[in-house]
């Protein structure tokens, strides 16, 4: 004979008589049941099927079963649960505003699945609001994450390009100081300053007059440590000559701006120029020979420095690189605007004057202030407040 039952949540159970009084688990919700005698079990397992009596049945069959009124008895409703794959999604969507990706994903792919097994329980399972809450948290959290990541690494990244700059600024302060060093080293040896058109000169290979041959870069080599590659330069002929033209991809380091371009260093552009004009450290009208073995050029000498030697600008950084043994500075007119200086850092740029000592100088310093930098003997009243 066999026995017929149902469990809470619904599911339809038949078995042997044989197994009456054991205890099985339901295949559906794996709850735990008694397994019923066979005339109970035909009584469940007709409730189930037969809720309602009809009121055509005859009394004799309403009378053989006294054991219970069906006619009153409700249809059973399975019991419902809550999906524990919806609570571990919202959990994990919850956790993704600290944690940010390492469980936003997992709870993302928790609500998807539980969605899934929700749809295929016939109300069983329970838990789709916090499936959704999950996923919505979870991407929130995904959100931050990648907004608060970008933010991390620009914050990150300014801060790398803020160091770096600064690193730069105090190379370039350096090697001004060191030219600084060999311009006045220069001075200590022959009574002056080197001329800005260092050289005699000569005719370029096209046969055109050329401008007085090489830069001052030049004529402080051997005062800089540089002394062999000074020897290798013929003086009597043009920066661009046969002979001197190679020599521009050998610039030394110390004429090298740390902020240029590589390429543009290995191409022998420097940054570091001077001034020339009238009033000026590099004054052309000054320009004499010295009258020793060789007839030298020299220019200005320190004396001629009436405003002060820290109150005159010796070598400053440019805005537009030049070949360094290019005889070709900043050009400097009293009545007309004064060129592009530095742009290499965000604020400012460097200048070096003539006692030796590096200044940094604002893009929005007075320009009256600068023009008194300038000239060596214009008389002007310096304020480095206006400066600095």
């Amino acid at each position: 004979m066999t026995i017929r039952f149902f469990c809470d949540c619904g599911k339809r159970l038949e078995l042997n008589d044989s197994r009456s009084g054991e205890t099985i688990r339901c295949p559906d919700c794996d709850a735990e049941l008694a397994v019923p005698d066979g005339a109970i079990g035909a009584q469940i397992a007709h409730a189930h099927e037969s809720p309602f009596v009809s009121t055509k049945d005859s009394p004799t069959e309403r009378e053989c079963d006294d054991t219970e009124d069906y006619s009153e008895r409700e249809p059973r409703i399975p019991r419902s649960a809550t999906s524990s794959k919806a609570i571990l999604c919202l959990t994990f969507g919850l956790l993704s505003f600290c944690a940010n990706l390492l469980t936003a994903v997992p709870a993302i792919i928790l609500g998807i699945l539980s969605y899934r097994d929700i749809a295929a329980s016939n109300g069983r399972l329970t838990g789709r609001g916090l499936a959704v809450g999950g996923i919505i948290a979870s991407l929130i959290g995904v959100i931050l994450s990648t907004v608060g990541g970008v933010g991390f690494y620009l914050g990150v990244r300014r801060f790398s390009d803020t160091l770096e700059e600064k690193a730069h600024l105090i190379e370039s302060q350096k090697n001004l100081s060191f030219l600084a060093d060999g311009l006045l080293a220069y001075n200590d040896t022959f009574g002056a300053l080197p001329p800005a058109n260092f050289g005699q000169g000569g005719v370029r290979p096209n046969g055109q007059n050329s401008n007085p041959g090489l830069s001052w870069r030049v004529a402080i080599l051997p005062f800089i440590g540089e002394d062999d590659l000074y020897r290798e330069f013929n003086l009597d002929e043009p920066w661009d000559s046969s002979n001197n033209r190679p020599l521009v991809r050998r610039m030394p380091k110390l004429f090298a701006h740390p902020r240029a371009e590589l390429s543009k260093a290995q191409a022998g552009l420097t940054y570091y120029c001077a001034f020339v004009g009238p009033g000026t450290a590099f004054d052309p009208s000054l320009v004499g020979k010295s009258g020793r073995p060789g007839n030298r050029l020299l220019g200005t000498r320190l004396v001629d420095f009436t405003d002060g030697l820290d109150k005159t600008l010796l070598v400053v950084e440019a805005a537009d690189p030049v070949e360094w043994t290019r005889p070709d500075d900043l050009p400097y007119v009293p009545n007309q605007p004064l060129p592009r200086l530095g742009y290499l850092f965000s604020d400012g740029f460097n200048l070096v004057t003539a006692d030796g000592e590096v200044h940094f100088v604002r893009h929005d310093a007075k320009e009256a202030s600068l023009r008194g930098l300038i000239t060596r003997n214009g008389g002007e009243a310096l304020n480095w407040q206006d400066l600095e």
